[in-house]
């Protein structure tokens, strides 16, 4: 009895059917399992049921996580050349301007001695970055053969700043260097679903004049407003700006011109249609597929995330596979390195073709937000929202209304997540019949022999379902280029849930081996032990 006992694991029903049969069976299950958590996760979604809901927003971030920590991060991609984060930190702040008094920690003898020991940088205390860095940069990246340049830095606070720092940049960017992309100084309205701005009156930067290769944009990422977390998971293409006496103006977000300009064949009707208003544009825009004032609503376009943060923080700080990882395709500088004798120098080897982000990843800075890879710089979550951008282009994610546009929904995310599990069950069944046949002829042999026989059938599965979820994740980032947007069918669709469910016969089977194999431990030192206090007592094989 003891023999019999001891045949666990895929061939325990071995005279009922054959062990192909067992494979068989275990394969289907997994697939009718993963299918029905497929149906489940969708039709929650569908009909907006808060924990279905919340249970898909936890995938996704997953599945980003899991193709961020990837080579597909790295290696997939449509974006025109790559991408550049120009960290302005301590040392090139305090080239370009003078040092500011530190903030003492309160009155008194000794908050003076530190306030002059710790003399602070304008960076280091939430104030503009100086004039001569930003206009130094424009000046070196004219030369650098970069695509597009994003200034991702807080607007000057006075308006004869604002009026210098407009006519430097106009002659700095003249000529053929790359397009440079400024915030337009403007404040989201209140309702956060119509996404309207109104102009700043103390910094009306919504009227930049388009001179040169200068265009405005807006910079305002969103939140889910289905969760709480405060996470950034959007970002909108376009809003109106209410730019006070100058009337209204639709203008691109900076993620999304930056997208637009950075595509040579886009760049020149996107420019056309957005900031020179010549006829015939805005048609020809509409039909390139670009977002504009005719669509009615804006929506905010999901962000695909793809890269994690490289900023040198103490709770974000990369490993070295992550930067060798991402090189080529997003790396990151801090501003003082590119400095040679006091001015920028930038190696067209290393900026050509790419779009440059310079903004800042200081804590001071106040622009660090929570995202779905942890958190993450202001310039950092511009960097994915364009990378979005040029690889899916505008996403809507609109909520549906009425039991015909939730049954769509419903069929739509199921649809996605049904062909996953389809192609996840055919590329585990060759691991079924592997496991099963090597159970089968291991039956016959000793107990160490099948013990081995386990372990390898134990790696061999979650080495199987480890491929099946890597092809998945990239399956999904490729058919997001392709798959119209309904619902949540696109960037928004978790793969990883309902893919997990395919190893459902595994999970079962080796958490009955393990159970057996503790209990055979279990029997063993208990027999054991029970020998050694009464020697003549039988031993655990004999029991």
């Amino acid at each position: 009895m003891s023999k019999r006992r001891d045949q666990d694991g895929p061939d325990r029903r071995q005279g009922h059917r054959p062990w192909y049969g067992e494979a068989v069976l275990a394969a289907l299950a997994g697939g009718l399992f993963g299918l029905a958590i497929a149906a489940v996760l969708s039709l929650g979604l569908a009909f907006g049921y808060s924990p279905m809901v919340a249970l898909e927003r936890l995938g996704v971030d997953l599945s980003m996580n899991a193709l961020a920590d990837s080579d597909e991060a790295g290696a997939r991609g449509r974006g025109q050349g790559g991408y550049v984060f120009v960290d302005i930190d301590r040392g090139a702040c305090r080239l370009f301007a003078p040092m500011l008094p530190g903030p003492g920690p309160g009155p008194g003898p000794a908050a003076e001695a530190v306030h002059e020991a710790k003399p602070l940088t304008p960076c280091e205390i939430g104030k503009p970055a100086p004039q001569g860095l930003i206009l130094d940069f424009v000046r070196a990246a004219a030369t650098s053969k970069a695509a597009v340049v994003v200034l991702d830095i807080a607007s000057p606070d006075d308006a004869a700043s604002a009026a210098s720092l407009r006519t430097g940049l106009a002659a700095s960017a003249a000529g053929n260097g790359p397009w440079i992309i400024v915030e337009a100084a403007a404040r989201p309205d209140d309702d956060a679903t119509s996404f309207g701005y109104f102009g700043d009156p103390t910094r009306d930067t919504a009227t930049w004049p388009v001179s040169g290769k200068v265009r405005p944009a807006l910079m305002a990422p969103t939140t889910d407003p289905t969760a709480d977390d405060g996470v950034i998971r959007h970002y909108p293409p376009a809003g109106w700006v209410d730019a006070g006496g100058a009337g209204d103006r639709y203008l691109p977000s900076a993620p999304y011109l930056a997208a637009l300009l950075a595509d040579p064949r886009r760049a020149g009707l996107a420019d056309c249609a957005y900031f020179r208003a010549a006829a015939g544009c805005a048609a020809q825009a509409d039909r390139a597929g670009l977002w504009s004032a005719n669509r009615g609503r804006t929506p905010a376009s999901p962000i695909h995330y793809r890269f994690k943060s490289l900023s040198l923080d103490p709770d974000a700080r990369p490993t070295a596979e992550a930067e060798l990882r991402y090189r080529g395709r997003y790396d990151r500088y801090e501003a003082s390195d590119l400095l040679k004798k006091g001015a920028f120098v930038l190696d067209p080897k290393a900026f050509a073709g790419k779009t440059i982000v310079l903004g800042s990843s200081l804590r001071s800075g106040f622009d660090w937000h929570a995202t779905p890879l942890g958190p993450m710089s202001g310039a950092e979550v511009i960097i994915n929202a364009t990378n979005s951008f040029a690889e899916f282009g505008v996403q809507p994610d609109p909520a549906p209304s009425g039991a015909s546009a939730r049954v769509a929904r419903w069929f739509a995310v199921f649809g996605e997540q049904a062909l996953g599990v389809i192609s996840a069950t055919l590329l585990m069944t060759p691991v079924w019949f592997i496991v099963h046949g090597l159970a089968h002829y291991s039956a016959r042999h000793s107990r160490r022999i099948r013990l081995l026989t386990r372990l390898a059938c134990a790696a061999i599965f979650v080495a199987g379902l480890a491929f099946v979820l890597r092809f998945e994740l990239g399956h999904a980032a490729e058919q997001m280029r392709t798959a119209l947007s309904v619902g949540h069918a696109g960037p928004a669709v978790d793969l990883l849930g309902p893919t997990l469910g395919v190893g459902l016969d595994g999970y079962s089977v080796f958490s009955s081996w393990l159970t057996r194999s503790l209990e055979a431990w279990l029997v063993a030192i208990w027999a054991f032990g029970y020998s050694r206090i009464r020697p003549g007592a039988p031993k655990g094989d004999e029991t």
